[in-house]
């Protein structure tokens, strides 16, 4: 998972991890990414998700 986030951040790997590991993560950057956007879409929309909703509170007369 921490190879994914790095690669949507762009960030350079260092070290021997350079050297060898030379996978681009396209198809994991495509699905992080497009599940960031649901979520982004669903607290911007109000859409509903799984999340449950308790409510809203009164103050007590």
């Amino acid at each position: 998972m921490d190879e994914i986030i790095d690669a949507v951040l762009n960030h350079v790997k260092k070290g021997i991890i350079r050297t060898y590991n030379r996978h681009d993560y396209d198809k994991e950057k495509r699905r992080a990414l497009e599940a960031w956007e649901r979520k982004l879409l669903s607290i911007t929309t109000g859409a509903k998700g799984n999340v449950v909703s308790i409510g809203s509170r009164t103050k007590p007369a």
